[in-house]
């Protein structure tokens, strides 16, 4: 069977409060598992669903000028403040992303990806090269609790 319209990578919005999503140039969606448990039966072993696992999401954005708010920075810091030695409680800085990947018209949603309890676990930034014109990238991993396909 010939898939006539496949979807396109770059066809998608992410919905994050406070994150331009224009600014976003890839996002990885976490991977999901399942623990497989086993025991003994006789000579052979039975295996069961375990535990669902839920990996890391990650999504690279362009750097924002310093004029420009720099709401992942602060979303960062909510979770942990190194100057002040601590962060806040997990209602505070854990948020839903919603992933939307497009059909071509870029109106109409053809899959939705929402991740619950996100959290910034880390930040980097792309090296700093006089030798180029690349913009800056900044690459952001979140710590999942839970992903649902709709």
């Amino acid at each position: 069977m010939q898939i006539a319209d496949p979807a396109k990578v770059f066809n998608f919005i992410i919905e994050i409060n406070g994150v331009d999503s224009w600014a976003v140039q890839k996002f990885t969606v976490p991977e999901l598992g399942i623990e497989v448990t086993s025991h003994g039966a006789a000579n052979y072993d039975v295996k069961t669903a375990g535990r669902v696992t839920v990996g890391e999401a990650s999504f690279d954005q362009l750097k924002p000028l310093p004029t420009i708010t720099d709401e992942v920075w602060k979303w960062f810091k909510r979770a942990q403040d190194i100057s002040r030695g601590g962060g806040k409680l997990s209602s505070a800085y854990k948020k839903v992303v919603v992933v939307k990947e497009m059909y071509p018209d870029n109106v109409r949603t053809a899959r939705r990806w929402i991740l619950d309890g996100c959290f910034v676990s880390k930040i980097s930034q792309s090296d700093l090269d006089r030798n180029s014109s690349d913009n800056i990238l900044e690459s952001v991993t979140l710590s999942v609790d839970a992903v649902d396909k709709r």
